[in-house]
């Protein structure tokens, strides 16, 4: 069951009450139709797990966070990421397999899992992250095939394998452009090279629930057999 504490705070509504699992079905079922998205309500649910916590417990203290395959697991997924955003120690553990997660629990999931990617950051000198900036993005390196690494000078022309190059339409970090206009340069057969922009921002190319259910699967399929794949034509 959930408390009054987290129905309220997905509602909006101020008097809390006990509902029965069934009740809060019904309860969330009504709010969704009534336009307020499923994932909505798990941050509100998730927010105010979190800040029950906050107005108990300081920063710094050990929480942990024990979270079930369904919707309510989705609620702790927040609550984790929210606390530790203000400097609690979370421990997060998932009671099931990760497959087993659906629907919104499943969306808050992935999304845990790209912020955790995210937060985990590799320091490099300021020199060479200067150094990078100056040679791909001022003096086009990589696509005149001028970029040295490793010893190596990497020439496009001379790769053979497979590729393909995924945009997102409404991508506002990287335009289409800048990914497909690579595309000639490659060496590879034009049999084995396709590009796809997809409507997608920069984010919802990996995490997107549509761009996940029907592209990624097109892609994977295009990999293992790069010359039938009638659904993924150059653009």
């Amino acid at each position: 069951m959930r408390s009054a504490l987290l129905r309220s705070a997905a509602l909006g509504s101020a008097p809390p009450e006990l509902l029965t699992t069934a009740e809060m079905g019904r309860a969330d079922r009504s709010t969704i139709d009534s336009g307020t998205p499923g994932i909505v309500l798990m941050e509100n649910a998730g927010r105010a797990v979190a800040e029950a916590v906050m107005r108990r417990h300081p920063p710094g203290s050990r929480v942990v966070v024990l979270a079930g395959p369904g919707n309510n697991g989705g609620d702790g997924f927040v609550a984790a990421r929210r606390l530790a955003a203000v400097g609690f120690r979370v421990t997060l553990l998932l009671a099931g397999a990760p497959e087993r997660l659906k629907g919104d629990a499943a969306e808050a999931a992935l999304m845990q899992r790209f912020r955790d990617w995210y937060d985990w950051t590799v320091d490099l000198p300021g020199t060479y992250y200067l150094q990078v900036v100056q040679w791909l993005y001022k003096e086009n390196r990589l696509a005149r095939s001028a970029l040295t690494a490793l010893g190596r000078r990497i020439d496009l022309s001379a790769l053979r394998m497979p590729v393909l190059l995924l945009a997102g339409r409404d991508d506002a970090l990287v335009a289409p452009a800048q990914v497909t206009g690579i595309l000639d340069r490659l060496g590879t057969p034009p049999e084995g090279r396709a590009a796809l922009v997809v409507p997608s921002t920069h984010l919802g190319l990996f995490m997107g629930r549509t761009i996940l259910a029907e592209t990624w699967p097109g892609i994977v399929a295009w990999l293992d057999r790069p010359v039938a794949a009638p659904a993924l034509a150059p653009a």
